[in-house]
Order: C-alpha cells, then structure tokens, then sequence
C-alpha cells in the first residue's frame, strides 16, 4: 500500500479499512502510521463539529477510541510497550470526548473493556506470570478475545518458557475446530495463533506437535488464502524437515503438490503427474498431427 499518498485521505471509514488491512499484512509501522492520521481526522471532525460526521458508519466517537486502540496495538507489537500503555489510557476512559448519547456511552464503555484486555496482555507479555491467570480467565469470559488472547499467551510461554500446556488443553475448540466465517482479521488471528504454537513447541524441542503444528498452519493458509502463514510455514518445515517423519514428509509433499497443480491449471495443457511436468493430451495431439 506503499503507493498510496495518507495525507490525501481524510474519509474515516477509508482510514478504519486501510489500518485493518495493514494489521493483517502485520505492517505495524504502516498501522502506527495510519492510526496517528486517523486520531488526527476524527479529533479535528470532534473539534469542528463537520458536518462530515452525518456519513460515517459508526458515531464519531468510536474513530477517536479505535486509532487509540490500533497505535497501542502497533506499538505492542514492536515491543513498546510502555508507549502502548499511554494511549491505552487514550481509550480507557474517554470522558475527554465530552457528552455522550447513550449510544456513544455504550461504545465508549467497549473500549474501557478493551483497555483492560490489552492491559493485561501488555503484563503477559513483559512475563508478569501472576497476571497470566487473570488474562486466561478475561478470555474464558469473553470469547471473541480468544484467539488473539491465546497468541499473546503462546507468545509470552514462548519468550519466558512457560507451561502452558494445560491452559491450550482447554480452548481446544479454538485451536483444532476453526470457523472462518470469511473473516479475514479473525483468520489472521488464526493462523497467528497456529505460528505461535507451534514456535512454542520448537522452543521445547517437542518436534512432532511442533511440525503437526507447522502442516496445520500451512493447510489453513491455503484454505484461507492467508500467504502470510503460507511463508511462515514452508520457512519452519524447510528449517526442520530433518526432524520430521516419513509421514508428515508424505504430508507435506502432497500439499506441496496440490500447489502445483492448482497453478498449473493457469497453464494451457501443462500437467503434473506426480514426476514430471509435461505437456496435457491436446498440446501431444496437436504436435502428433
């Protein structure tokens, strides 16, 4: 999205999809970038009171919260954390707005609840293992957090060598049974979930979860289309394919192969029969005539 000129763009909504777009490429400076332009417009709208706020898809004030929530979000992810914590303060409590509709109440109310989530996580993360409890059971509670909160959690296991076997056994409907829905940020989540797991298990040396975890990464991206875990897996399995077994090569091979074949369905009359790849029956006949 490099060719894109920000400055030009003032439309909230615009701005809103370009930073969920950036966030699923995991551009975190892009994010950072586009979610200071997006407070930047939404206070100036809050300040002027345009009317430009009669064409928005949600009330005024969820802009000013959401670029709150996207910055600390992009700094968390590059290890800022304490950056990320002043401008989760931003939307912890927004009475700075001024008065509210019930509507907007409400909203500013979600982010005061998010503010608590990604306070926790930023604790999880800096390898506060007291406040891992409390994170696991804020997920338990609220579902939708759930595949990111365990991201967060397969992270800081991975950074701090923590066991967390036993709280994985617990959310196994999220990690095995995954339903899409078509939502892209939720199937990023996924996949994000996938990598981090299985970085977990290769940080212990637990090779066969660790590679079943690496297959299950590289079948969901294909599925999804998510060319970000695409990449991320072939790296893993072509970095240990010595620790893996004759069965999980087979697997791999056949996954392989089904990429292939699926592109070379763009090519007229080209086949791979499972050794070489070869002109199709019509390209043979029409050289036999």
């Amino acid at each position: 999205m490099s060719y894109l000129d920000f400055d030009e763009i003032d439309d909230l909504d615009v701005l809103a999809k370009l930073l969920k777009m950036s966030y699923s490429l995991d551009d975190w400076n892009k994010v950072i970038e586009l979610s200071e332009k997006l407070n930047q417009c939404s206070l100036q709208q809050l300040n002027e009171k345009t009317g430009n706020q009669i064409n928005l898809k949600r009330p005024l004030i969820y802009y000013c919260g959401y670029s709150n929530l996207m910055k600390s979000e992009g700094l968390q992810k590059i290890g800022k954390y304490q950056e990320a914590l002043k401008y989760i303060d931003l939307y912890r409590d927004m009475n700075w707005y001024g008065s509210m509709t019930p509507q907007e109440a409400e909203i500013a109310n979600d982010f005061k609840n998010y503010a608590k989530a990604n306070t926790l996580t930023i604790k999880v993360l800096q390898g506060d293992h007291i406040a891992l409890t409390e994170y696991v059971d804020y997920l338990k509670e609220h579902p939708k957090e759930i595949l990111c909160g365990l991201t967060n959690v397969a992270r800081a296991a991975t950074y701090y060598q923590w066991d967390i076997d036993n709280i994985l056994s617990s959310f196994p409907n999220y990690i095995t049974n995954f339903d899409s829905d078509g939502d892209t940020v939720k199937n990023h989540y996924y996949i994000d979930l996938l990598y981090m797991i299985a970085l977990y298990r290769f940080t212990r040396q637990e090779y066969v979860d660790a590679i079943d975890y690496t297959l299950l990464i590289l079948e969901s991206a294909l599925t999804l289309k998510e060319h970000n875990g695409y990449k991320k897996s072939t790296a893993l399995f072509q970095m240990f394919h010595s620790k893996a077994s004759l069965q999980q090569v087979n697997q791999y091979t056949g996954l392989m192969q089904s990429i292939l074949e699926e592109e070379l369905r763009n090519e007229k009359n080209l086949i791979f029969d499972g050794v070489d790849i070869r002109p199709g029956n019509s390209s043979h006949n029409a050289n036999q005539q």
